[in-house]
């Protein structure tokens, strides 16, 4: 939490704070949703088109819905050849691709059984993993 809201402290106005968060187990990644809209106003989270884990969008201006062909229109050619340089399908439909994996930050939170709580610096439940997936397992 501490680290999301010093970063929004240094976005210009309008600026987006992008995170990817590879794997985690629920409490983990629940904790980091939390701690993400805690600190920003606005937040999109997308899954992974690789299923590769979750990417957040965050700012605290309202963020804009653009379409796969504005968002393609917005990148350099460089840039687009480096996104599908390992996919083998037009620039146009990876996009589609991407924003068709949205979700709800609610679905994330609700993966803990218990009420997400925000990962902090005095809180850190990805420090915890294996202890616990051990209590788990033994009940």
């Amino acid at each position: 939490m501490e680290f999301y809201q010093s970063a929004r402290g240094r976005l210009k106005p309008g600026g987006i704070l992008q995170t990817w968060i590879p794997y985690g187990d629920s409490a983990t990644l629940a904790a980091v949703t939390r701690s993400i809209l805690d600190s920003f106003e606005y937040v999109r989270v997308y899954r992974s088109v690789e299923r590769w884990g979750y990417h957040f969008i965050a700012s605290s201006s309202p963020l804009p819905i653009l379409t796969p062909a504005e968002l393609l229109g917005r990148m350099p050619e460089t840039a687009v050849i480096d996104m599908t340089e390992w996919v083998r399908v037009p620039p146009i439909q990876y996009f589609e691709r991407m924003l068709g994996f949205e979700i709800d930050p609610a679905i994330l939170l609700a993966l803990d059984h218990a009420p997400a709580v925000a990962l902090t610096d005095d809180r850190p439940v990805n420090e915890f993993f294996f202890l616990r997936r051990h209590l788990l397992t033994r009940r």
